[in-house]
């Protein structure tokens, strides 16, 4: 078994608690930003964005929300992190759905 595949066994088992170990190490700090690039938005509208590992798509779904002309590639490892993603943008609003790309995979090939 490879490196890559244990790797990405482990982070599908963390998908559902992604967040509590993510405020348990970082804090607010990670979330804060995050944030701080929607200011770039205001002034890029129709930004295409790429993001390497989003998690649970915490960031994903609110840039979608707040600003309704951006497009987001999300590139991750994990399938279960890809699918709580898209589940959590689909709920929020799945109209949002048509511009986010998932792409499960490794960033480094």
């Amino acid at each position: 078994m490879s490196k890559w595949h244990k790797s990405r066994r482990s982070f599908d088992n963390l998908s559902n608690i992604y967040w509590i170990i993510e405020y348990l190490s970082f804090g607010t700090l990670l979330e804060q930003a995050r944030r701080s690039s929607f200011s770039v938005f205001e002034l890029l509208p129709h930004a295409r964005l790429l993001i390497f590992g989003d998690g649970d798509g915490r960031f994903a779904c609110e840039a979608l929300n707040r600003f309704s002309n951006i497009h987001i590639d999300s590139i991750d490892y994990s399938q279960s992190m890809i699918n709580a993603a898209t589940n959590r943008i689909q709920q929020t609003d799945s109209v949002n759905l048509d511009r986010y790309n998932s792409i499960t995979g490794n960033a480094l090939s």
